[in-house]
């Protein structure tokens, strides 16, 4: 199974189940989970399936952030070698005014053909000629209001989602949809990631301070394991293939690895549903960067 992509190269895709139903719920184009993967696998499979990708350039680049976590650029720099692929280390921090040339951490100054940009980085080489893993357009797409736009109704379901500027404004709409909010919403941020800002109320709850815009969306009530612990499932698709999965299982409602989510294999019955959606999605996206 396999799509033709021009540009969104490596993604994560997140999906939840509602009486057995996959519904997704938004794209990660800086995505972690490769490190999860490989603890529950044995494989870092995304890695594994990019180095095949870049095996071909002859000067590229891992671009990301050394500190803070397992799964940091220094490690994923090292997987990329293990699987094949010459790899140089390049930090943000060293790199943030350049427009073509990249430092490594060895010090020496290289022209990338290719840049793998691992986390979220907000800068981009405007100079280069490079390939970029993924481009900074992507960034404006992984906003969950543009995802939403793209992806709903068009192409896989999605929960019922709006752009909110003020509490007043989001209580109207909730009052005026009340089959869509029958069981409670979400409020979040339009493009922050790992759980941060968002809340999952009831019906009823107060809803929470609205600076600048949110989204307001539909709260599902998904299938739990064992009655008490809620899930989510990422797939990775690398140059338009699966490239590797992971659940994510936690007794908090967010379930994000970040927030203490446990990782752990996705049931091949559950694995099967998401497939050839998470392909279709990324060619979606793929081509709405293009369009």
């Amino acid at each position: 199974m396999k799509v033709n992509v021009k540009n969104l190269i490596y993604v994560g895709l997140d999906f939840i189940f509602e009486n057995g139903n996959p519904w997704f719920i938004e794209m990660n184009p800086h995505a972690y989970g490769a490190y999860s993967i490989k603890t529950i696998s044995g494989e870092a499979t995304p890695l594994k399936k990019l180095s095949n990708f870049t095996k071909k350039y002859k000067n590229f680049c891992a671009l990301g952030w050394e500190e803070g976590k397992k799964e940091n650029t220094r490690w994923a720099a090292n997987e990329l070698r293990h699987y094949g692929t010459k790899t140089e280390l390049c930090l943000v921090k060293e790199n943030v005014r350049r427009r073509k040339y990249l430092k490594t951490v060895d010090g020496k100054v290289v022209e990338p053909d290719c840049v793998f940009k691992h986390g979220h980085i907000g800068f981009h080489l405007r100079d280069s000629k490079a390939k970029i893993i993924n481009p900074h357009y992507f960034f404006h797409i992984a906003d969950k209001w543009n995802t939403y736009k793209i992806i709903a109704d068009k192409v896989f379901r999605m929960p019922k989602t709006f752009l909110v500027k003020s509490r007043k404004q989001a209580d109207d709409i909730i009052r005026k949809n009340g089959d869509v909010f029958k069981n409670g919403f979400v409020i979040k941020p339009r493009n922050k990631s790992k759980g941060r800002g968002c809340f999952v109320l009831e019906v009823g709850d107060k809803i929470p301070a609205i600076r600048g815009e949110r989204i307001l969306q539909q709260r599902l009530i998904p299938d739990l394991i064992k009655g008490k612990y809620y899930w989510d499932a990422r797939v990775f698709v690398v140059n338009g293939e699966i490239a590797g999965s992971e659940m994510r299982v936690t007794e908090d409602k967010i379930t994000n690895v970040a927030r203490g989510a446990k990782p752990t294999i996705v049931p091949k019955k559950i694995l099967e549903k998401v497939l050839g959606p998470s392909l279709k999605i990324t060619k979606a996206l793929d081509r709405a960067e293009r369009e």
